[in-house]
């Protein structure tokens, strides 16, 4: 499977909240570069608790791959994250409010599966929403 498809896969699987086809889709030591957000988690559990937090938060949380760029082991997504805010997320009290975020993440694939990211993601923006 390209890492074209590996990353469409991934963000149906996220949307659908299939956890056991996005575990699939991750190599075992997984591993993200995105500092605090991950708690040092490895493989699919570095993945699932940020998913599982936007989750609790967001009712109806909808990711649209808007691009995919790849060249050797390396895949660029863009995307746009939607949700509302009906409950706590990331210690912020419900809003009521739509949210749209943007992102762009990099991945590195191994033997079929994803095996690094790196994010591009406005967190202060997403703040902003729903402060």
């Amino acid at each position: 499977m390209s890492g074209t498809e590996l990353v469409y896969r991934l963000y149906d699987a996220i949307t659908a909240q299939r956890d056991d086809e996005l575990k699939a889709l991750l190599t075992e030591d997984f591993h993200t570069h995105n500092g605090r957000l991950d708690d040092g988690a490895v493989g699919p559990a570095a993945v699932l608790g940020t998913v599982t937090a936007l989750r609790e938060g967001l009712d109806d949380l909808r990711f649209d791959v808007d691009e995919v760029v790849e060249e050797g082991d390396r895949v660029a997504a863009r995307w746009t994250m939607h949700g509302t805010h009906n409950r706590d997320l990331f210690g912020k009290p419900a809003t009521g409010k739509q949210i749209t975020q943007r992102g762009t993440v990099f991945y590195r694939v191994a033997d079929d599966r994803l095996a690094e990211l790196w994010p591009l993601v406005d967190v202060f923006g997403l703040f902003q929403q729903i402060s």
